[in-house]
């Protein structure tokens, strides 16, 4: 309960706090340029083309067209909305963890872990053991064979349907990996 307190705590400072950075910011409007001509030693006659003369004359930048104003209702339905759509998504969060209660797929999650925990400790104990009596270490195949089977074997014990040396394999490959990122 204290958790989901604390994340609604947060979505509710994040609603009020993001829209604020996404508001347009007041532009400057743009200095002016001016291009002075310097005295030259002698005058040289030249044909000035009109295009050549526009460019010789001082350029001033495009003014800055002045920010659109929002109306306190537009405003306020945008946040409304916002906070509305945050709601709802912390209320379909929870109802996703209310339905995996009711149907078992968290305390389902938690077998399975169990089961890839004690698989791997069964492995790396029995591979110890080997050690021990031939002095040469176990190959990682072999002992991902010995986490296969044992898994099975709990699986079995713990009424849980077969889902095949492959599927164990994929679970205990990612649970390792996520173990050895972690650790």
């Amino acid at each position: 309960m204290k958790r989901i307190v604390q994340c609604l705590a947060v979505l509710m400072f994040l609603s009020v706090a993001l829209p604020a950075y996404s508001q347009p910011v007041a532009s400057q409007p743009a200095p002016t340029v001016t291009v002075t001509k310097t005295a030259a030693p002698a005058p040289v006659p030249v044909k000035v083309e009109p295009a050549k003369a526009a460019a010789s004359q001082p350029v001033a930048a495009p003014a800055a067209s002045a920010p659109a104003e929002v109306s306190i209702g537009k405003a306020a339905l945008d946040y409304g909305l916002q906070l509305l759509g945050i709601i709802v998504l912390a209320l379909l969060g929870g109802l996703a963890r209310v339905l995996m209660k009711k149907y078992g797929l968290e305390a389902q999650s938690a077998l399975v872990n169990d089961i890839l925990e004690k698989a791997v400790g069964y492995a790396e104990q029995t591979a110890h053991k080997k050690l021990k009596l031939d002095g040469k270490p176990t190959p990682s195949a072999e002992k991902m064979k010995l986490a296969i089977d044992f898994a099975g074997k709990m699986a079995q014990e713990y009424k849980i349907k077969d889902k095949g040396a492959g599927w164990w394999e994929d679970k205990l490959e990612g649970w390792l990996g996520t173990k050895k990122v972690s650790g």
